[in-house]
């Protein structure tokens, strides 16, 4: 059975930081160099894991954060019950499967960081996975960080970025990838089974009472039409 390195999400990326690694890519080749086969679901984790892979680099990038212990394979397995299990998970439960994770996150907190910079912890360690996947899938970059306002960050991870990357490698991939990431919270939804198996069996979920209290303070229905700020 093909199983991904596990060091295969450490790849380094672009400076946009939504580069597909080639091992990411689990298709055969004829002799012409035509792709003849494709593993769905190796294609599925991928899909499922791309946004998890690009926020341990954005917290380190932004945060100086090192999440690099957290094994998003490991992590997140590879059956729709899993993910289905996942997605209701905030991002900071996610990190805290880890110990030491934990530690690193309220060391954080007990820095002196500016107020913007902790709004902006606050908010993508509380949301759930779900929530950020339907913003990569939409391609939604304003984020409802600031009191009736937004903060647009362009280089963000987008479904839409990412294709236009890997089609310069595999342009078949790249559309079976779309295709699986896109019909994702539908598959899900719809033929997950309703048991935890693989990676979640006995696994505790964490509450930080700080993080939980934050949580309510942003709102996802905010609009842009109040602050608007944009980083690049």
């Amino acid at each position: 059975m093909y199983q991904e390195p596990d060091d295969a999400e450490d790849t380094e990326v672009n400076s946009s930081h939504d580069e597909l690694d080639q091992s990411d890519f689990s298709f055969e080749l004829d002799q012409y160099g035509e792709v003849i086969n494709e593993r769905d679901d190796n294609i599925r984790r991928s899909a499922f894991i791309r946004l998890m892979i690009y926020l341990k680099i954005f917290f380190k990038v932004t945060f100086g954060l090192n999440f690099d212990s957290f094994n998003c394979q490991k992590v997140f397995g590879s059956s729709l019950g899993n993910f289905k299990e996942i997605m209701k998970w905030k991002i900071y439960q996610l990190l805290c499967l880890y110990p030491e994770n934990e530690k690193t996150l309220i060391q954080y907190l007990e820095k002196e960081n500016k107020k913007s910079e902790k709004l902006k912890f606050f908010y993508f360690m509380t949301r759930t996975y779900e929530e950020l996947y339907k913003r990569y899938i939409e391609g939604n970059i304003n984020f409802p960080i600031f009191p009736n306002g937004t903060l647009r960050i362009c280089n963000f991870i987008t479904l839409e970025k990412v294709i236009k990357e890997t089609k310069k490698v595999n342009y078949h991939y790249a559309k079976k990838f779309e295709s699986i990431s896109r019909s994702m919270l539908h598959d899900i939804e719809t033929k997950a089974r309703n048991k935890k198996n693989g990676a979640q069996k006995n696994i505790q979920i964490k509450n930080i009472t700080i993080f939980e209290y934050m949580r309510d303070h942003f709102s996802e229905e905010t609009k842009s039409s109040g602050l608007e700020l944009e980083e690049k």
